[in-house]
């Protein structure tokens, strides 16, 4: 099996981790927030997290180092299965428990100071409104800088108990707590637990867009102890059944996938949003999983010979008045040598309003140019295959997918309707002596999948590309991922990797073109879709185009690990000559140079530069209209004290600059400093 198809087996059998789920993945829950019992009165939560935090760093702190010296709980527990070979001599009978642990303390602190730490758009888009404020936002992971400290805490417990030598049996109770300045405990540092993470729509604490200047400021506390999870597995792994919050255990996610996750997990270096890299260095127990947001519902999943067969019914991350749910059935098959074979079918119900940036819902309307609607009760499937196969020296990939849309209440949409899209995808890749190349060619129709879902929350996150006027936080995500050019485009991408001299070398480029322009035509066709251009006040518009090139090198080096990612996207649209205001021409340069060493077997270090910009013309026939810089200044240590236990400390330096986004408004600039610390210990 060659690497691609190993890479590609892997992502579609992701192994779960335990219950706990990377969330940095989307919206909202109401349904969710009674797992957790009674909600405490702020006088009782108060008094619970006096006694649990202390009793939490404690047990941290102990466990951490007692398993440093190799007596820990991590080296002590026994095995839940028995050895798969007889011993020569006596054996010990096998014990029918085991114990899993996995602790996290998560803590961010940062102190901005300059006119761009607050804009006359921020007040509007707290209540709601689509227009967003441009600044302050950290550009590499779209984290919104208000001052303020926030720090996040879980303590999973999950014991497994062997019911008969072919049964296991687990239950995830959790411990979490959450304080401080709300848009940093929700968007720096780990994932919240389920129960008390407003993305997901849980009321533990509320939460909306703030940008406070001073410490103090939108202040979130709460604490929850309670059940996560259970599960009934085979002991030779051949299936399982879990109930409450679950991953999915494979997934084909251009026909189904879970929310990504909103937070910025620590980062030993920031990371740019399309890098072809291997990511920040990091030691292994530091690593973050998957950055998805949990499902809540009911898993099964079997697996027979060469064959994996998953269902899944759970709701889906959304507003308490707005809840959603689905059902996947997906099938994994793999031939081993590079073949496979995975099909799935998935569909989605959703029960109340959902205000998004299309047009073809209820009250369709321009606010600033950005185009909002209400739908009600939508209604989607989605179905479709992938498969890979060998291809003598080279390999390929093909998939397809079908979506079928309708919506109970809108402009033009009835439960009758049933606006159909298509996906389609095809890759071919050779190794040669000395490097290798990849072509991959895409085409995801503006109707395919369309349901935009909503967080449990007004998502505060700049999406990618950090796009002027300041209009495109659309705290929305899509029922499906894993796109290279996402919706309403076409088009393909080269890359290539290869070594010269030591330096691992990497690059890619990748052209798309809008299949359908946005414009009085098509904007209330029902389910369509467009992420990035405005509408066009025009009968037939024009075409908008996107490039990215990208670079990856890195050198490894008796001194350390040298590493520059680099990317540039450019995007264009020329004006229809009715409507000379669309022009846009804008381009978006970032690029981060890390430098890494180790200080022993234990302590790693990791420091760099990097810089995001912006620049050009966005909807305008003028002068430029957009122009931001940000540059940062990074350095950080990470501690691996032994193979179960971890801390990493960064310390960041931002200094952001540029044109303002309003005629005649504040000055973007800001600048300060962050500071990161991380712990994590598990079993």
């Amino acid at each position: 099996m060659g690497p691609a198809a190993k890479a590609e087996v892997v992502r579609k059998s992701a192994a779960r981790e335990g219950i706990r789920v990377r969330a940095s993945v989307i919206p909202r829950h109401s349904r969710l927030s009674g797992r957790g019992g009674r909600t405490p009165t702020s006088g009782e939560e108060r008094s619970v997290r006096q006694l649990a935090v202390p009793l939490f760093a404690a047990a941290a702190i102990v466990l951490g180092f007692t398993a440093l010296g190799g007596t820990g709980l991590a080296q002590s527990a026994p095995s839940a299965a028995p050895s798969a070979s007889p011993s020569p001599g006596p054996t010990k009978k096998p014990s029918k428990f085991a114990l899993k642990i996995d602790t996290y303390t998560s803590a961010t602190n940062q102190q901005f100071v300059g006119p761009g730490t607050t804009q006359p758009e921020a007040a509007t888009f707290a209540q709601g409104g689509v227009q967003a404020p441009s600044v302050p936002y950290d550009l590499f992971s779209g984290a919104p800088q208000a001052t303020g400290q926030g720090t996040t805490q879980d303590f999973l417990l999950t014991p497994t108990f062997v019911v008969n030598p072919n049964i296991d049996a687990a239950v995830t109770i959790g411990y979490g707590s959450a304080s401080g300045t709300g848009n940093v405990v929700n968007y720096w540092g780990d994932v919240i637990m389920p129960t008390i993470n407003p993305n997901l729509g849980v009321k533990a604490f509320t939460l909306s867009p703030a940008f406070p200047t001073h410490n103090g400021g939108d202040p979130v506390s709460a604490t929850r102890l309670g059940f996560l999870s259970a599960s009934v597995t085979d002991h030779s792994g051949l299936g399982g059944l879990s109930v409450g919050w679950f991953n999915l255990h494979q997934t084909v996610p251009f026909l189904f996938a879970q929310a990504p996750g909103t937070n910025t997990p620590y980062q030993a270096a920031p990371q740019l949003p399309d890098s072809i890299g291997d990511g920040p260095p990091a030691v292994d127990v530091l690593k973050e999983g998957p950055q998805v947001l949990p499902l809540q519902g009911v898993d099964l999943w079997t697996k027979d010979g060469i064959a994996t067969l998953e269902f899944a019914s759970a709701d889906l991350p959304a507003p308490v008045a707005s809840t959603a749910r689905a059902q996947t059935l997906s099938a994994v098959f793999d031939n081993g040598g590079g073949i496979s074979y995975s099909g799935a079918i998935s569909a989605l119900t959703t029960y109340g309003p959902e205000t998004a940036r299309v047009l073809f819902g209820n009250n369709g309307l321009l606010v600033n140019g950005v185009p909002q609607s209400t739908v009600y009760g939508q209604h989607m499937v989605v179905a479709g295959f992938d498969t890979t196969q060998p291809l003598g020296a080279s390999d390929g990939e093909l998939r397809y997918g079908y979506s079928c849309y309708d919506a109970s209440a809108g402009a033009a949409v009835t439960n009758a309707a049933c606006s159909s899209g298509n996906y389609y995808y095809g890759k071919l890749h050779h190794g040669f002596t000395h490097f290798d190349v990849s072509l991959e060619g895409e085409r995801y129709e503006p109707t395919y999948a369309p349901a935009l879902l909503d967080y449990g929350t007004i998502e505060n996150v700049e999406q990618y590309p950090a796009a002027l006027p300041s209009t495109w936080l659309l705290g929305n995500y899509s029922f499906v991922g894993d796109a290279i050019g996402g919706a309403n485009r076409a088009g393909a991408r080269l890359s290539t990797t290869f070594i010269i001299a030591g330096v691992e070398m990497r690059f890619a480029f990748a052209d798309y073109r809008q299949i359908t322009p946005l414009d009085q035509s098509s904007a209330f066709s029902i389910g369509f879709v467009e992420p990035y251009f405005l509408p066009q006040n025009v009968a037939h518009g024009t075409l908008g185009n996107e490039q990215r090139y990208q670079g990856w090198f890195s050198y490894h080096a008796k001194f350390g690990d040298l590493t520059l990612d680099m990317s540039q996207v450019n995007t264009s649209r020329s004006a229809p000559a009715a409507s000379p205001g669309d022009n846009v021409s804008m381009t978006y340069p970032s690029a981060v140079f890390s430098f890494s060493r180790p200080f022993g077997p234990k302590l790693t270090g990791t420091a760099g530069v990097g810089r995001f910009g912006l620049n050009g013309q966005f909807d305008t026939s003028g002068a430029d209209n957009a122009s931001l810089a940000q540059d940062l200044v990074f350095a950080g240590l990470q501690l691996r004290t032994n193979a179960t236990s971890g801390y990493g400390f960064q310390w960041r330096l931002y200094s952001t600059e540029g044109n303002p986004t309003l005629p005649g408004g504040p000055s973007p600039a800001y600048h300060g400093p962050q500071f990161q610390f991380y712990q994590r210990f598990k079993t």
